[in-house]
């Protein structure tokens, strides 16, 4: 169950945005099926729950929200602070989605990752397709292709959508 605070409902209220459509989902089912024949399946149901309950909102003031992701390297596990400044429309998602995995140039990050939500850069908060937990992962902004010289590590953030939204913060006045 998602556990909306205030914050978000007051600022998606000033920044309203449409809610998925069941053409929207079918939409993005069909995408994954051509795309990931495989994973065709793997879309995942609070994520679903999420853009049709509450749409493809934005996480503007006084919804402004970060989170926390962590990092594997050779120091250890690292912890970072991300940001969410939206909740992406699914032609947006598929769009991204193309160009970042391969379809037109070089694959930013791995394909069964679906772009589902953004930073205010240019960094994509993505879901795991197909993973035995929905995973959602961070992907900061990053020129090389997946596995080379920056582009080396994906943040996971949370084991699932419940978890990611339940898990946001009010983003710190610094």
């Amino acid at each position: 169950m998602f556990e909306i605070t205030d914050e978000m409902r007051e600022g998606w209220a000033v920044y309203p945005k449409p809610k998925a459509t069941p053409e929207d989902v079918d939409k993005l089912r069909a995408y994954i099926a051509e795309t990931l024949p495989d994973l065709q399946t793997a879309l995942s149901e609070p994520y679903i729950e999420f853009i049709t309950n509450h749409g493809f909102v934005s996480f503007l003031p006084p919804a402004q929200s970060v989170f926390w992701y962590s990092v594997d390297s050779a120091a250890g596990t690292e912890r970072h602070r991300g940001d969410v400044a939206y909740v992406m429309d699914v032609d947006r998602a598929i769009t991204v989605h193309r160009n970042m995995t391969g379809e037109a140039g070089p694959s930013f990050w791995p394909v069964f990752l679906l772009p589902i939500a953004g930073s205010a850069g240019e960094d994509y908060i993505l879901l795991e397709l197909g993973g035995q937990n929905d995973r959602i992962f961070f992907w900061k902004e990053a020129y090389d292709p997946f596995g080379e010289g920056d582009n080396t590590r994906l943040g996971q953030v949370a084991p699932n959508m419940y978890d990611f939204i339940n898990g946001l913060e009010p983003a710190p006045e610094d």
